[in-house]
């Protein structure tokens, strides 16, 4: 039979082979995975990273190129549909900020022709109101007059009466001036 040695020696060297070869096939194995790990994983992910960052930072830009049709993929769709849901909602948000925006000023402007149209009218019922005024103190101190028994110069009454009459007729014509104006608007007239 063999000599001991002789089969250990050959053990050894087959040993020595396999354990070399099975450090080879290690070294290969350790090189795909790191290529199929850089490639499928850290790549994608490097991607993902820089796309959610220019997500927040305002970019909403964010398309990937058919990576692959696996768990990758799909999660490439996700953050491209995503950031395209986002900016969406930006373009609404600012659509809306804008129509709110014009809303308050056509409020604003609405509430000047208002206040000046309240300024204005109420110029228009002052002017005839102070002559009338003046007109109708003049008329009592004439009454309070005649009540003395003092003697008064019936044409100025009859003037400021006449006066009186037609500042009440143009304050009763503004007034229904305004009261037209406004049915028109209410579409009444």
């Amino acid at each position: 039979v063999y000599p001991k040695e002789l089969i250990f020696a050959h053990v050894k060297s087959t040993v020595g082979v396999v354990a070399l070869i099975g450090l080879a096939s290690l070294l290969i194995e350790v090189v795909l995975l790191y290529y199929i790990l850089r490639r499928k994983v850290a790549r994608p992910l490097a991607l993902f990273t820089k796309a959610v960052k220019d997500v927040e930072a305002g970019g909403h830009n964010v398309c990937f190129e058919t990576l692959s049709n696996d768990e990758i993929g799909e999660l490439a769709e996700s953050i491209s549909i995503m950031a395209q849901k986002i900016h969406d909602r930006e373009l609404e948000r600012e659509n809306v900020l804008n129509q709110e925006r014009l809303a308050r000023q056509e409020s604003e402007k609405a509430l000047q022709l208002r206040e000046d149209f309240v300024s204005l009218a109420a110029h228009e019922f002052r002017t005839p109101l102070t002559p009338l005024k003046l007109q109708l103190n003049q008329l009592a101190f004439y009454l309070e007059k005649m009540k003395r028994g003092e003697p008064v110069d019936i044409s100025r009454v009859t003037q400021l009466l006449s006066l009186s009459d037609k500042h009440i007729y143009r304050l009763n014509r503004r007034i229904e001036e305004m009261l037209d104006a406004s049915h028109m608007r209410n579409g009444r007239l």
